[in-house]
């Protein structure tokens, strides 16, 4: 059961960077690839950009909930893992 849950966190991470990565490339976001990510990271991003709403910084914003899954699964993983 351990191992199990140390693959499911593992690869969970890899589709937050996953989806880090990609919203560096604004012509990738329209691939099915960006599409699954998206929809297997939804789950988890949105309510936590919903609680931390985005940075205004300038011009832009600065999105911080992508970072604190991706730590929070860190943390999780190294107490489980």
């Amino acid at each position: 059961m351990g191992d199990l849950l140390c693959l499911v966190l593992g690869v969970a991470l890899l589709a937050i960077i996953a989806r880090a990565l990609l919203s560096w490339f604004p012509n990738a976001r329209d691939s099915g690839f960006a599409r699954i990510v998206d929809r297997v990271t939804d789950p988890v991003i949105v309510p936590v950009r919903r609680a931390v709403p985005p940075i205004r910084m300038g011009g832009g914003a600065l999105d911080l909930s992508t970072l604190i899954v991706a730590v929070a699964i860190g943390m999780l993983r190294s107490i489980v893992c």
